[in-house]
């Protein structure tokens, strides 16, 4: 079975790939659900806060753990 993309799909989808995530509506709901428990306000494991931009961007005694617009590092 061959399924042909419209322009329309094709730009919906690059569209998609091309937009900038949200700190907070993107990226906070994520690090709630998987890192905050270790790494929030009660628990702050490492020295790394990821409850809170600022915090995040800061690093841990690790260093830097999110580089902002390079998603491969």
């Amino acid at each position: 079975m061959m399924f042909r993309l419209t322009s329309s799909v094709i730009g919906i989808v690059a569209g998609v790939a091309q937009a900038t995530p949200d700190f907070t509506a993107d990226v906070r709901p994520i690090l709630e659900k998987h890192c905050v428990e270790c790494h929030g306000a009660d628990k702050v494991k490492g020295d790394l806060r990821l409850d809170q931009r600022a915090a995040a961007l800061h690093g841990g005694d690790s260093g830097k753990s999110i580089l902002p617009h390079q998603p491969d590092a």
